[in-house]
């Protein structure tokens, strides 16, 4: 943590989620899921919200400039995800793996990720505020232009990752 910040700042300028205000508001994510699976395509341009999800696949899937809202993914697999410009609001992925997945300009905000794996994710341009990350594993991950503001990293895991531009406010 650095005390040195003129006015409660953040010294690292993490690029924002680029997300349209005009998104398609989704309610069925498996189908969603199906059809890019199907056509080899990514999500994107979409928002998802109070969506209730337990044991679902999402792995090697790509969503794009995308709102998650309200969401509840238990136990979920987004391994090797790819995630650009994607907001979590006010979610909860507790226990959730999102190991060797990419995220690149994402946003956590007011999320619940107790006990999620990031192991050898790479992390890029992403913000987690005001969210809880007790128990989450992000050994061997490479993280770059990251920062954890008001959030709960007990018992969390960072061993062996490649760090670069990191803020824990």
């Amino acid at each position: 943590m650095n005390k040195n910040k003129p006015n409660g700042q953040k010294l690292i300028k993490i690029i924002k989620p680029n997300i349209p205000p005009d998104l398609e508001t989704t309610a069925d994510l498996p189908t969603l899921i199906q059809q890019a699976r199907e056509d080899e395509t990514e999500i994107e341009n979409q928002h998802f919200k109070d969506l209730m999800l337990s044991d679902v696949d999402l792995s090697r899937l790509s969503f794009r400039e995308s709102l998650f809202e309200n969401c509840v993914f238990s136990d979920c697999s987004f391994e090797k995800i790819d995630l650009r410009d994607v907001r979590f609001q006010s979610c909860n992925l507790s226990n959730s793996n999102f190991g060797e997945g990419y995220f690149n300009r994402c946003e956590f905000k007011s999320s619940k990720l107790i006990g999620t794996d990031f192991y050898q994710a790479q992390l890029q341009n992403l913000s987690f505020d005001d969210s809880s990350l007790q128990y989450a594993n992000f050994s061997k991950a490479k993280i770059k232009d990251v920062v954890f503001s008001d959030c709960d990293l007990r018992s969390a895991t960072i061993s062996e990752c490649k760090l670069s531009k990191i803020e824990l406010d």
